[in-house]
């Protein structure tokens, strides 16, 4: 008898509970973007404006010794898992690992053997950021062919191999290039 003085008291009731739905829903999603999320879309894997390490860190080449990516990705960027070589002209190289996001169409970049820039934390080690896009290491083709060419060169200078021997291996060498 009182559910027909008060028809619309179902769809109320119905209606109230799904926008508490959505606004829970809604704060959620907020809150796990500005713990998870916000962080990796701000950090590119290069230089950042709010970054004191990029400004106040000491410069030093870097190898890359591993990569590993870690399937989060949001909107443009990767988060990768990188292991690298430092050399600081300072003190003697050491080895860190940095979790750090990257531009998603430059992770063929970042593989085993690229040298790169990165700034570092001289009295905390395990701090440290990169400061420059990779470059890639030379394809192994092209390495052999180097190594070939000063071996080549130092039989010549040593006289162990005469001009023309040296001429016709020369050319060999770069032609497999």
């Amino acid at each position: 008898m009182q559910l027909k003085q008060f028809p619309l008291i179902g769809p109320i009731i119905g209606l109230v509970g799904i926008i508490i739905a959505v606004v829970i829903f809604i704060g959620v999603s907020v809150f796990i973007y500005k713990m998870f999320f916000k962080s990796l879309v701000q950090t590119s894997g290069l230089a950042t404006a709010g970054n004191n390490l990029q400004n106040s860190g000491k410069e030093a080449d870097a190898i890359i010794l591993e990569m590993r990516e870690s399937g989060l990705t949001v909107k443009e960027y990767s988060e990768v898992e990188l292991l690298l070589e430092v050399h600081p002209k300072d003190r003697q190289p050491f080895h860190v690992k940095i979790t750090t996001a990257i531009y998603r169409l430059h992770t063929h970049l970042f593989q085993p053997g690229a040298k790169l820039k990165v700034k570092y934390d001289p009295n905390d080690l395990s701090n440290v950021d990169i400061a420059s896009t990779p470059v890639p290491p030379p394809a192994i083709g092209e390495k052999q062919a180097g190594d070939r060419l000063k071996q080549l060169d130092k039989l010549k200078n040593e006289g162990l191999v005469t001009e023309e021997e040296y001429k016709l291996k020369r050319e060999e060498i770069l032609r497999e290039l």
